[in-house]
């Protein structure tokens, strides 16, 4: 009896002490969890309650609805067009800037940026508070965007070897004007179809109550890059949108693209942000209306008409030359109206905003 009394409490301690073991590992386990995971635990808990996504409906786009508030878990975040990495990043969520999410799945937080549904990687974000609404008479003052666009068809049938700075105080010198590239199985000239783009943007902002202003309306002119961006300058626009075709030695590239100057361009820095959100706005309002492949922001110092640009002023590549189903579609009507309506909507949201 002794000797079994002696077991039992043996076995008894023993299950104490394995029991305080399991229990000092799971909480080591959990105080060593990442930053990320825990905000990702945090909005996920706090957006589901206890029992997950139970009871919840998703939507035709895949996300559960939330209203609530976040911002960057560090620095800044991206705030992407699309729920995928490929997409276009619209502008970067800067620290303590809050935005409102209305959506949600195992991935993306669906937020609304400018009337408009954007999406941000959940793991880079932390909850916020709703932000304070600032009901100032100066905010009730705020003054809209005259809608007045400038349009410069790109190119010219006359090709102009004179060298000029390619911005202001620039020791580095461009042509100052060629004909652009030719379509590689339709021989579309690409100074032809910028202007036949240019006349059909013009119409249709005319048509929603836009002023426009073209630097040609003729393929015959000889104005050099640098005085297309002085001509925007002086007309009073408040956006100066350039129509270009593109063009690549891999045949297989397709689909639209929009140019920019850097963040830290040496001639117009200032309008980076305006510009950038231009862009975004356009590039988002093509592929919604045509379908065509996002090939996103290109962002440069060399393009002389962007450089002398001292308005928010964004180049589109409308499509590649180089690209035989590109071409081909840029050559059609239906397309054309499509891609028309995109590149105006995109203005629309901008002024809107």
């Amino acid at each position: 009896m002794k000797k079994n009394k002696k077991i039992i409490i043996f076995f008894v301690l023993a299950m104490l002490i394995t029991g305080g073991v399991c229990g000092c590992g799971d909480k080591k386990n959990k105080n060593n969890a990442t930053a990320t995971d825990a905000v990702s635990a945090e909005l996920t808990t706090e957006s589901t309650g206890e029992n997950g996504t139970s009871g919840k409906t998703m939507d035709d786009d895949g996300f559960y609805a939330i209203n609530d508030y976040v911002k960057p878990a560090g620095d800044i975040a991206n705030i992407m067009i699309k729920p995928s990495v490929d997409s276009g990043i619209y502008r970067y969520l800067q620290a303590e800037e809050a935005l409102n999410r209305t959506g949600y799945n195992d991935t993306w937080s669906r937020v609304v940026v400018d009337n408009t549904d954007f999406y941000i990687l959940t793991e880079t974000l932390q909850k916020a508070e709703r932000p304070g609404i600032d009901d100032t008479s100066e905010e009730d003052e705020t003054e809209e965007l005259p809608k007045v666009v400038a349009i410069d068809p790109g190119n010219q049938a006359n090709e102009n070897i004179i060298s000029e700075p390619i911005g202001p105080n620039s020791q580095v010198t461009k042509r100052s004007a060629t004909k652009g590239n030719v379509g590689s199985t339709y021989d579309t000239n690409e100074y032809e179809i910028n202007l036949v783009y240019a006349e059909l943007l013009k119409t249709e902002l005319e048509s929603r109550g836009y002023e426009v202003i073209l630097t040609r309306d003729t393929n015959d002119a000889d104005i050099s890059n640098k005085q297309r961006a002085e001509l925007a300058n002086s007309s009073g626009a408040s956006v100066f949108i350039r129509i270009q075709m593109n063009y690549s030695s891999n045949k297989e590239l397709s689909g639209t693209m929009a140019i920019t100057m850097t963040g830290d361009s040496p001639y117009n820095s200032r309008l980076y942000r305006e510009s950038y959100h231009l862009a975004t706005r356009i590039l988002q309002g093509i592929v919604l209306e045509t379908g065509a492949v996002n090939q996103g922001i290109y962002e440069t110092n060399d393009m002389t008409a962007i450089n002398w640009s001292e308005i928010p002023v964004v180049v589109v590549k409308v499509g590649f030359l180089s690209n035989a189903n590109d071409e081909a579609n840029l050559l059609d009507v239906e397309y054309q109206t499509k891609m028309i309506y995109g590149i105006a909507n995109g203005i629309d949201s901008y002024f809107a905003n």
